[in-house]
């Protein structure tokens, strides 16, 4: 008075079937906590790396040189003899290549080329009003009043 089922060997198959995702499910489960394990410990030392100035990008600008700056910017040199600024010490002004026929400095006045603003072409135009014919009417009426008084005027 046992209960057997129907085919004993296609249950067993299920159930080993059945055991077999679910392990891969465990697995693949575990497999994520292990990397977000590892990614919060990374986390934690890189944090603990910006707290004591460690940080990894301070030590690349440290180890930069850069170039000492000039005597000189490039827009004074044309105006300096020694290409210096201790050219301003010692000479006078009236020695300096101010008011010379090289200089770069003249009498005319170089204006920027004017740009239009972003926003411009993107300007939406303005529908004209809808007018009744009425207000059409008396609309055209002061148009020809007004060129007719520009004629006589």
């Amino acid at each position: 008075m046992g209960r057997e089922p129907p085919d004993s060997m296609a249950c067993l198959e299920k159930e080993v079937v059945d055991c077999s995702v679910s392990i891969q499910y465990v697995a693949f489960a575990n497999q994520q906590r292990q990397e977000a394990q590892l990614e919060a410990l990374k986390q934690c030392i890189a944090e603990s790396a910006r707290k004591a100035g460690l940080d990894g990008n301070m030590g690349i600008e440290k180890t930069i040189k850069h170039a000492a700056p000039p005597d000189a910017e490039w827009l004074d040199a044309a105006l300096l003899p020694t290409k210096s600024y201790d050219d301003i010490e010692m000479f006078v002004f009236e020695q300096l290549n101010i008011r010379t026929s090289d200089s770069p400095i003249t009498i005319y006045i170089q204006h920027p080329i004017p740009i239009p603003a972003p926003g411009e072409k993107n300007k939406i135009a303005l529908k004209p009003m809808m007018l009744t014919k009425k207000e059409q009417k008396k609309m055209r009426k002061l148009r020809r009043k007004e060129a007719l008084q520009d004629k006589r005027d």
